[in-house]
């Protein structure tokens, strides 16, 4: 790379030996005796480190420097000075001068080294600039992305106060920023276990991505989340979060309309086949009842006849019932003859004689979806089998209820329960029947919350937010 020293300097010889000194050490040197005409080669180029007496014909050094300024010309520089001239010298760098030399005996065999030091100093400037240069370029970028990106782009301490967030929250959220930075992100989840469970995934990985979530609205309302945030590291402070929230609310009642027109679906096909059955099947089996009823006629002996009739008819009976309970499996149409409550109710009257159970239930709901009314249903049948076959329990509770935000169903065994420990990883889920359940309120974007240890029951509490079914 050419390092090039512009050399002012009046005095002919001094100037040539200091040429001669600098140009054996690798620099090239271009010289002017006038200041006037170093201003004019500085308009042309300004890649040089500029070595210049005090004193010039023309003018001095401070006035250089001032039409330097006035031209806006920034370009690095030393001063020469002579025995008496040491103040100056010191002015100078007040000004700007990378160092000052003194005009002594033997400052000839000194020169190189004092402009290669500055020469150095120049190029670690240029570095400095160009870096900082290029900082302001990035942090450019990084505001205008910042500014207009439709995510909720944000950044907070350990402690979860929110230090920086993009102006895209208050479309989502409905939020100015100045109203959430210097609060707790907590402050704006709809359920606190939802932020537990992200603070932990961030102490134990540093990172946590496309965790779906409610947020609430600066109106009140709940809105779903994507969140994927990690821990940085800053190497000059404390460790910060950086994370982004995607809306994906659209997404959510979408794959909640789908859900449902599902489910509506397969109730739909499971009436046609419970109808098939009942309607096809049964009577064919009565008749069947029939003709072997009519064999007490055609056999000689009588009770042979009688016994062998009976046996069939008992066989057959059973197989009538066995259409019927398939039946109802299939399509819960007790839900239509006599809605939720009553079903529920009707089907605990059936299992209290034989089980030694007692029985607690509040239901208490009004109106509600059909496939809402389907998944409580099963639900509360599918818990009370449970608890039946593999709790021993001799007291269940359940209170269904809804008021003007939330619908819930809570269950309440005091049977031999189980060690919930990793309970919410689906690989360590007690049972399919359970697994069955969590996946359904998921799907029908509810929450649940379980807790069992052995000896100590079950407890089960599933809600649902009234806005969002």
């Amino acid at each position: 790379m050419k390092k090039t020293i512009l050399l002012l300097e009046d005095e002919y010889s001094l100037a040539e030996l200091i040429k001669i000194k600098l140009e054996s050490s690798g620099f090239e040197v271009t010289n002017f005796y006038l200041g006037s005409d170093g201003l004019t080669f500085l308009e042309k180029t300004c890649d040089c480190l500029i070595l210049a007496d005090y004193r010039l014909p023309d003018m001095d050094c401070s006035e250089f420097i001032s039409h330097m300024e006035a031209k806006k010309i920034d370009v690095p520089f030393l001063v020469m000075t002579g025995l008496n001239d040491q103040t100056i010298g010191v002015e100078m760098m007040r000004r700007g001068a990378l160092d000052f030399i003194i005009k002594s005996i033997g400052f000839i065999d000194k020169i190189t080294y004092v402009v290669e030091r500055a020469y150095e100093v120049k190029l670690m400037h240029q570095a400095l600039n160009k870096s900082i240069e290029n900082i302001k370029q990035n942090e450019l970028k990084l505001r205008i992305f910042f500014e207009n990106v439709e995510d909720i782009f944000f950044i907070m301490n350990k402690s979860g106060v929110i230090t920086e967030i993009s102006p895209s929250v208050f479309k989502i959220l409905g939020y100015q920023p100045y109203e959430i930075i210097g609060s707790k992100i907590q402050n704006y989840f709809y359920k606190n276990r939802d932020f537990g469970i992200i603070s932990e995934s961030l102490k134990k990985d540093n990172i946590i991505k496309s965790f779906e979530t409610l947020l609430v609205h600066n109106n009140g309302s709940i809105k779903y989340l994507s969140i994927s945030c990690s821990q940085l590291d800053t190497g000059i402070a404390d460790s910060v979060i950086i994370g982004v929230a995607q809306d994906i609310m659209l997404k959510k009642q979408a794959e909640l309309e789908v859900i449902k027109k599902v489910m509506e679906a397969e109730e739909n096909e499971r009436k046609k086949i419970a109808s098939a059955i009942h309607d096809d099947i049964g009577p064919l089996i009565s008749v069947i009842k029939m003709y072997f009823d009519r064999l007490l006629y055609y056999y000689e002996d009588a009770e042979k006849r009688k016994e062998i009739t009976g046996k069939a008819n008992e066989i057959i009976a059973t197989t009538i019932q066995k259409t019927r309970d398939i039946s109802n499996s299939l399509m819960p149409n007790v839900l239509e003859l006599m809605g939720l409550k009553n079903a529920i109710y009707s089907f605990v009257d059936k299992v209290s004689p034989v089980c030694h159970t007692s029985f607690e239930l509040n239901i208490s709901i009004g109106d509600i979806s059909k496939p809402l009314e389907i998944f409580l249903y099963r639900t509360s049948i599918e818990l009370i089998n449970n608890s039946l076959k593999h709790s021993e329990a001799k007291n269940i509770s359940i209170h269904i209820t809804k008021d003007e935000k939330n619908l819930s169903l809570t269950y309440l065994d005091n049977g031999r329960g189980f060690d919930d420990t990793n309970l919410y990883n689906p690989e360590k889920m007690p049972g399919h029947g359970l697994m069955s359940i969590t996946n359904r309120i998921s799907m029908l974007s509810g929450s649940y919350e379980i807790k069992s240890k052995p000896g100590k029951g079950f407890f089960m509490k599933i809600d649902f937010d009234i806005n969002l079914i």
